[in-house]
């Protein structure tokens, strides 16, 4: 195999012209110096490989890269003067006008790396070696770096959420699968979180007008069905509503971002990644996945569009929250079906989601802990309706799937549900009639 041969000068410019790329546009940069392939251990200068790696300890974090972090960050670690020391960081800077190229420098380093180690075994060992090093990267995230949910019995279950990961959440339409998502990102947002919403189901001034009803206390249904104008307060809260959406438009409300796209496939589901990635997100919300574009055969098109959520999601260490359809079979001779834990079997198109999930989760309106049998048979004879028979004010969550705890897989959790908002236990407890909230 021939390999490209650099002298040691383009070597060294080369190396630098990446890390400067980084200091210019650090989200961007890394994005595209991922797609070559390159590592930390390509570096051939000692000094490059320090910051390297420093920059990427920092984008783990959540911290800005820039060479006054950097140098904090290496002088914590007792290594600021074996990188250079500050005026060989801010010199960094100044390599390159634009990161436009960073992807052809960085395959200039990556193709000298190999050149340099010459055989297949290095090559072999080069990847092992990659592997810890990233193992090891994994092992020294701060706990910050895991994402929790706000709601205490969910989030004792599922445990922290890594970056590179995906999480389905299942449920019939009306099932509360949106107003759950809808709830996490208010709160997400109000604890600082950037979001990127892709609410393929519904349009984006409808989501903004859900968000704005969910601040202000008031229930999204009258807001999208006008009863909100025949209440007695309703002029109030349509002043409130109005606020809240001019607050939208200010840059404190620019940290959630709401996708243009109204249906997916292979080619939407990656603009939609690398658009959330240069955002910047913490998560990435998609609702729903199935709402899906297909020349050919449905599954094939959804198979190569998960496939992408997956690859773009590790590539980019999102953190994916997928809305999932269940499948409609089996509805006529089981009207109580929806109203039970979700079964793998009910994903649509599940098999392939469930390869790659790291969670997977249904959510359904369970039934009130007795049910009469008279009460049964009315419905099952279509004379009685089923949110007769349903717990009140409840929202349950069943665990199909959890990667890194599977015995967990079986677990229930139960959660408040009032007017289009999810709530915790402790609020369940209080009282959901007088709940009101202001999540920003």
């Amino acid at each position: 195999m021939t390999h490209l041969q650099l002298v040691p000068n383009t070597i060294f410019d080369a190396e630098r012209a990446v890390l400067g790329a980084v200091l210019l546009a650090p989200v961007e940069a890394l994005a595209d110096i991922r797609g070559t392939g390159l590592v930390w251990q390509h570096f051939a200068e000692p000094r490059h490989q320090l910051v390297y790696v420093a920059m990427l300890r920092l984008e783990r974090q959540g911290s800005p890269i820039d060479p006054i972090t950097l140098a904090a960050y290496l002088e914590r670690a007792g290594k600021l003067d074996e990188a250079g020391g500050p005026g060989f960081l801010g010199e960094l800077l100044g390599e390159v006008p634009t990161h436009a190229n960073v992807r052809y420098h960085a395959a200039l380093v990556r193709d000298a790396a190999l050149a340099r180690d010459g055989d297949e075994r290095g090559r072999h060992e080069e990847v092992q070696r990659g592997q810890v090093g990233d193992a090891l990267d994994r092992l020294q995230l701060p706990s910050s770096a895991y994402l929790r949910l706000p709601w205490s019995a969910l989030d004792a279950v599922m445990g922290g959420i890594a970056p590179a990961g995906v999480h389905f959440f299942c449920a019939r339409s009306g099932s509360g699968k949106t107003s759950f998502l809808l709830s996490l990102m208010c709160r997400l947002h109000a604890a600082g979180k950037r979001i990127y919403y892709a609410g393929l189901e519904s349009q984006p001034q409808t989501l903004r007008l859900q968000w704005a009803a969910r601040v202000v206390g008031c229930d999204p249904g009258d807001v999208l069905s006008g009863e909100i104008h025949r209440q007695a307060d309703g002029a109030h809260l349509v002043t409130k509503l109005r606020a809240e959406l001019e607050q939208q438009r200010t840059d404190a409300y620019h940290a959630v971002r709401f996708s243009p796209h109204a249906t997916v496939d292979q080619s939407v589901m990656a603009e939609i990644c690398v658009e959330a990635a240069h955002f910047g997100a913490d998560i990435l919300v998609i609702d729903h996945i199935d709402h899906i574009t297909a020349d050919g055969s449905p599954y094939q098109a959804s198979r190569k569009t998960t496939d992408t959520l997956l690859k773009l999601t590790q590539k980019y260490d999102l953190r994916s929250l997928v809305a999932s359809q269940i499948n409609r079979e089996g509805l006529s001779t089981d009207r109580f079906r929806n109203h039970r834990p979700v079964r793998e079997e009910h994903v649509k198109m599940g098999d392939h989601k469930l390869e790659i999930a790291d969670t997977m989760w249904g959510i359904y309106r369970p039934l009130k802990d007795i049910v009469k049998m008279e009460e049964k048979l009315a419905i099952e004879d279509g004379k009685a309706q089923i949110d007769t028979v349903l717990a009140r004010g409840v929202m349950a969550l069943n665990c199909m799937k959890h990667r890194a705890y599977g015995s967990r897989a079986g677990s229930r959790v139960q959660l408040g549900f009032y007017r289009g908002d999810v709530l915790d236990a402790p609020e369940l407890t209080h009282g959901i009639a007088t709940h009101r909230r202001t999540f920003a």
